[in-house]
């Protein structure tokens, strides 16, 4: 299993600690083979391992140049893209037990709480990271430029998913992604929220899909491979 993620140091120090712990967990993780780590800048994470590799100069990464990227170097393998707050524990290891070929998982977040315990969010418009087998359909490559952490950009990409024929399924009940965000620090802008058409990806307790919804300001149902 390969996670994607990005670094850039945050000003905010509680904010930079929260994306440091994930990346110490899921490092720590037996799940993760390995983790490639898109950094913004020249700032480097405080830890280092031999499970983590170093994309240099990425810039602000987009989900066109991360499925590129799998495409490239990690075909027929598992392949995670995830916020860089995002935490995997054992359930990933449900990953191992199924099938990905022509999923794609789109999962909701746990949070941490102040305790330690976790809380799940059962939501269907709002996804933190995104599971499958690469490679991906060259739609994918294309039709996704738009960045991560783009207000909008979680069911954008699910929707390019099932229209170019993926099978989008959010099985966040079983396999938890564990959201560090305790400090509420928040760069995007709800102006630049992508444009056109989303898809909502009901939770599943299982790898079928509950529900879809197609949205364009009015809610429809909606079919694999539909345009």
């Amino acid at each position: 299993m390969n996670l994607l993620t990005t670094y850039y140091e945050c000003k905010i120090e509680e904010r930079m600690q929260e994306y440091i712990a994930a990346f110490s967990k899921n490092l720590d993780n037996p799940y993760i083979n390995h983790i490639y780590l898109f950094l913004e800048d020249e700032d480097r994470p405080p830890i280092q391992n031999k499970k983590d590799t170093y994309i240099e100069n990425s810039g602000r990464v987009t989900y066109n140049e991360l499925f590129d990227f799998c495409n490239d170097n990690l075909s027929g393998q598992s392949c995670i893209i995830s916020n860089a707050d995002i935490e995997f524990d054992e359930t990933l290891g449900i990953i191992y037990e199924e099938d990905l070929e022509g999923h794609f998982l789109c999962l909701s977040r746990w949070q941490k709480k102040e305790d330690g315990t976790i809380e799940y969010h059962r939501e269907a418009d709002s996804q933190d990271c995104w599971i499958f087998k690469s490679p991906v359909p060259d739609p994918m490559t294309k039709g996704c430029d738009f960045f991560m952490g783009q207000p909008g950009c979680d069911n954008r990409v699910a929707y390019l998913a099932a229209k170019a024929g993926l099978l989008p399924t959010n099985p966040s009940p079983v396999i938890r992604p564990i959201h560090h965000h305790l400090s509420n620090h928040r760069t995007y802008n709800w102006c630049d929220r992508l444009q056109g058409y989303y898809l909502r990806v009901w939770p599943a307790d299982n790898w079928d899909v509950s529900r879809l919804g197609l949205d364009v300001g009015h809610y429809e149902e909606f079919q694999i491979g539909q345009d």
